[in-house]
């Protein structure tokens, strides 16, 4: 008979899934489990948030009229996790009400900032830049690729954020016309590019890429990788777990680059915002 296998999510709350399991499971099997147990939660965090935002809708901007809820509508939408499908959508009986989690038509998107922010609206969202110039610089000719990233390099290394917009109109005029796309892109995405501006400068070079955190998941895959099939979900949690306290023990001595000189600064944003 097969084993029951209970997954515990966080985000605002514990969220608990139970799976029915066999005792000895592939990697390929546990991963396809594990991401249709992510797409069941992200699809119920993504309905809560919308059913928040009616409710907000409802009873402030439309307070004094005749308008009320009108049930739900269904539709699919594509995320990193694979499609969600049957996503409920609620609509009001004006059909006034729009979620800021997707526009209309919109069947891919960025849902996770926007849930993010949803959550943690006093936040800030960082696109690793380092990860942003690879997606382009192939799609241009060989003879411009150096050229294009020299240039993108004087965006994101400028001494502040104004410079750094002054850097982009002049990337802007420069490529434009030979590469819309590429530079249209980087105008859609620019302010939370450069986000990390707004940091103190010591922590600026750590902070505007995902690199630390691409090595980790790298690391916990290739100490996975090695086993042909684990016993239960929960040795595999044990695997990522023991690989993370490893990662600990090993940076608990470390001091981040900057992050000392920044420490007041910080502090000081902190209070600004939070307090």
């Amino acid at each position: 008979m097969d084993n029951l296998i209970i997954i515990n999510l966080c985000l605002d709350k514990g969220v608990h899934y139970t799976l029915p399991m066999s005792k000895s499971i592939s990697n390929i099997d546990w991963a396809n489990q594990l991401e249709s147990v992510i797409r069941q939660f992200v699809k119920e965090k993504l309905e809560l948030i919308m059913r928040e935002e009616i409710k907000h809708f409802l009873e402030i901007e439309q307070a004094g009229t005749s308008n009320m809820r009108n049930g739900y509508y269904q539709r699919n939408l594509d995320t990193q996790y694979g499609r969600i499908e049957g996503l409920l959508v609620p609509r009001d009986r004006n059909g006034e009400f729009q979620t800021q989690l997707f526009a209309p038509y919109q069947r891919q998107t960025g849902w996770l900032e926007e849930a993010f922010k949803a959550v943690y609206p006093k936040a800030d969202m960082q696109r690793c830049v380092v990860h942003k110039n690879p997606q382009h610089a192939p799609s241009c000719s060989e003879k411009d690729q150096f050229e294009v990233a020299e240039d993108l390099k004087l965006i994101y290394r400028a001494p502040n954020k104004e410079m750094a917009l002054q850097m982009f109109q002049q990337f802007e005029s420069k490529w434009s016309s030979k590469y819309p796309r590429e530079v249209q892109s980087w105008a859609n995405e620019l302010d939370v590019l450069l986000t990390f501006m707004d940091d103190p400068s010591s922590i600026r070079s750590v902070i505007y890429t995902t690199n630390a955190i691409e090595r980790t998941i790298k690391e916990i895959r290739k100490r996975l990788k090695p086993m042909n099939s684990l016993s239960s979900l929960e040795a595999a949690e044990k695997v990522v777990y023991l690989t993370i306290q490893d990662f600990n023990e090993k940076w608990a001595g470390r001091k981040l680059r900057g992050f000392a000189e920044a420490h007041e600064a910080l502090q000081r944003m902190f209070e600004e915002r939070y307090c």
